[in-house]
């Protein structure tokens, strides 16, 4: 398995995941709203904070964040982070 920065060319197949991910959830949790599309990951991407992994040369996973932000969860004295998938 390979870890690399998860990047702008990595986009496509990361919505695929999520979207397969998402619809086999679906069919266990029938109550998840119905969604066509995965919003878009390009900030993800872009703030290099994110990574890929690959085997055989196929994306297997992903994982991206946004920048810290301040008052994380409302508090005035914590700077966090979110992470996506």
């Amino acid at each position: 398995m390979t870890i690399t920065t998860f990047e702008k060319q990595h986009i496509k197949e990361a919505l695929d995941i999520a979207m397969a991910d998402y619809d086999h959830a679906k069919k266990s949790i029938p109550e998840l709203p119905a969604i066509h599309k995965i919003p878009a990951l390009e900030s993800y991407a872009a703030n290099g904070l994110g990574v890929a992994a690959f085997e055989s040369g196929r994306m297997t996973g992903f994982l991206g964040c946004v920048l810290p932000f301040d008052n994380t969860f409302r508090s005035t004295d914590v700077r966090g982070i979110a992470s996506l998938y």
